[in-house]
């Protein structure tokens, strides 16, 4: 216990608040507690049961295979666990726990291990549809070779969709219309252009009433319906290269211990691909906002200084390759990470940055994805600016408000990538122009670097996948409370 201390003050915090050699910070041992042995609990769901509904309970009245995970892959965008014998080989292999998508496996794995669960589907307060490893399987094929051959790429959809089409035929759905059933998405995006379509209808119309967690998207941007249901909505963070905050991602590297802000030498710190960073239709809209305003910013900003390290990842804008670990271990020696939106509103490093201990800065608009807008210290663990000339990248009469009678889809219309943040407005810092960013966070004074460093390392742990949940906070206590208060 001791170790776990020492590793999360190491990354992030300052001497003074270690307190003794044989007592851990107090300020940690408020905020991290261990409950005693036995199955786990979540306090919000207290005398609640809920059921896992598999897909693979349909598998044989549909005529598909049975769903199981049979190897890791990496596909060519980001981690996706692959299920099928035949899926994309070749690819580096990656634990099934630490794959970016892999936050249905957790949950399924907290409520199964807890005294929440029950096997009587019509004695739950709650259902959780587990389709993970059909999505899984549709996911991989669509996203690890890229133009799949079509038979190959309806397969997989199909046999998600012809599950969750069998849920609702339920009587238990039936019986409040799948008000009390809870879906997750764990990808920013859809996968292909037919069973995409089916999917997007079903889970924006069909399930309009139920609850959807959804990985680092505002899905409100894609369905209508979801603007009058905000309370059934979960924005949830993607799995971390490693799911205990206590411990370095994957391939860390400790160094001696010293003084964190000698460890942390960048001032600011961001890599992502900024292609395409010009806009493809009159209009100026489309997928390319989020990579023309990265495209902006690291303009911008990359000759502020040498601890200035905000870079374009994409080879033919002159970029060097860098490997994950290399980008980790980048984001654990700058005191500042970047989160900027891309081909979607999510970042796709939200969780790792968090992890690696750096401070997250969003930049906008439009704005990224903030996972768990509510349950996050994002008023006292990270900062927002409102950058007013945003001329380079957005037009100047872009809308920041639904109007009403058209609905918007996060790929068409990406200026309505607002803040999720609750009170967001009351702490937003509002700057003229991007330099002033990097300005406002050299003014920032020694002693508040070290207190924003110690929320991180709190905080963080609030992203932390853990299967287990005796130890609270985590993402999976959070989801459950949300499942059990909605």
């Amino acid at each position: 216990m001791r170790l776990f201390y020492f590793l999360l003050l190491l990354s992030c915090c300052h001497p003074a608040v270690l307190g003794t050699k044989d007592s851990p910070p107090r300020h940690l041992l408020a905020s991290v507690k261990r409950h005693a042995k036995g199955h786990g609990r979540v306090a919000a769901c207290a005398g609640k049961k809920i059921y896992i509904l598999d897909l693979n309970a349909f598998a044989e009245v549909n005529g598909t295979p049975v769903c199981r995970f049979t190897k890791d892959v990496k596909s060519k965008s980001i981690l996706v666990p692959s299920v099928l014998p035949d899926a994309p080989g070749g690819q580096e292999g990656v634990p099934l726990a630490t794959a970016a998508h892999a936050g249905p496996w957790h949950l399924r794995r907290s409520i199964e291990s807890s005294e929440h669960k029950t096997n009587d589907i019509d004695a739950a307060d709650i259902v959780f549809v587990y389709d993970f490893c059909f999505y899984a399987q549709w996911l991989a094929q669509v996203e690890g070779d890229g133009a799949v051959r079509p038979g190959k790429r309806l397969l997989a959809g199909e046999a998600l969709m012809a599950g969750l089409q069998r849920v609702t035929e339920l009587d238990r759905w039936k019986k409040d219309d799948g008000a009390s059933f809870v879906f997750f998405e764990p990808h920013p995006t859809s996968a292909d252009e037919k069973s995409g379509a089916e999917y997007r209808q079903f889970m924006c119309s069909t399930t309009k009433h139920s609850m959807h967690i959804v990985a680092e998207r505002g899905q409100r941007n894609i369905c209508q319906d979801y603007w009058q249901m905000d309370g059934k909505l979960l924005i949830a963070p993607l799995v971390a290269g490693s799911t205990d905050p206590s411990k370095p991602l994957i391939h860390f590297k400790e160094g001696a211990p010293k003084h964190p802000l000698v460890l942390r030498n960048k001032l600011l710190y961001f890599r992502g691909s900024c292609l395409p960073y010009k806009y493809q239709h009159d209009n100026r809209t489309g997928i390319a906002t989020g990579k023309v305003l990265r495209h902006a910013t690291v303009m911008a900003l990359g000759s502020e200084g040498p601890d200035v390290d905000v870079h374009c990842s994409d080879s033919s804008l002159g970029a060097r390759d860098m490997d994950s670990d290399e980008v980790l271990n980048a984001m654990k020696s700058s005191l500042f990470c970047l989160i900027l939106p891309g081909d979607s509103q999510s970042s796709r490093w939200t969780s790792q940055v968090l992890m690696s201990g750096c401070i997250p800065v969003y930049v906008g608009p439009p704005y990224a994805s903030m996972p768990f807008p509510i349950d996050f210290g994002y008023s006292y663990a990270s900062f927002i600016f409102n950058v007013s000339d945003s001329r380079s990248w957005l037009d100047v009469d872009m809308l920041w408000s639904n109007p009403g009678d058209k609905r918007p889809t996060h790929r068409e219309h990406t200026w309505y990538w607002s803040h999720d943040a609750r009170y967001t407005e009351e702490f937003m810092i509002h700057v003229d122009k991007l330099q002033d960013v990097v300005k406002h966070l050299r003014g920032i004074s020694e002693q508040r670097l070290l207190s924003l460093l110690w929320d991180v390392a709190v905080e963080r742990q609030k992203f932390a996948y853990r299967d287990d949940l005796q130890i609270t906070p985590s993402a999976t206590s959070i989801i459950m409370s949300r499942m059990c208060s909605t």
